[in-house]
């Protein structure tokens, strides 16, 4: 509904935009708290799609049973095979950029873990 309706409107409010809004927010990333309320993941599988979604579980505030059902709503919640494996797997790799257990960042990134010593 939001989405649909910043694309209605982004030519007129923010004519400098090149793209509509709806291709910016399915470049982002969301997690799945939804508080196992399935019709809001079906909702974001269909707006910003499973590629998008990483698993989330609200911890440390939700543990124990809440932890477990924060997997398992996906798995239950009618979606394919393939997408509940996306968002509980796959894509947080993707996201984080992580090939066989390690991060592989971009080398124009500056990170204090790459730094050698010049002395």
């Amino acid at each position: 509904m939001l989405l649909q309706r910043l694309d209605n409107q982004y030519r007129w409010a923010a004519p400098q935009m090149t793209e509509p809004p709806s291709t910016q927010a399915r470049r982002m990333w969301y997690d799945t708290v939804g508080h196992f309320h399935v019709p809001a993941l079906r909702c974001a599988c269909e707006s910003f799609g499973a590629d998008r979604l990483l698993l989330g579980t609200d911890f440390p505030y939700l543990s124990g049973d809440g932890y477990r059902r924060s997997v398992a709503y996906i798995e239950d919640a009618g979606l394919s095979t393939s997408e509940a494996h996306r968002i509980l797997d796959t894509n947080a790799a993707s996201c984080y950029n992580w090939r066989g257990g390690k991060q592989c960042a971009p080398s124009n990134l500056a990170s204090p873990l790459r730094q050698t010593s010049q002395t």
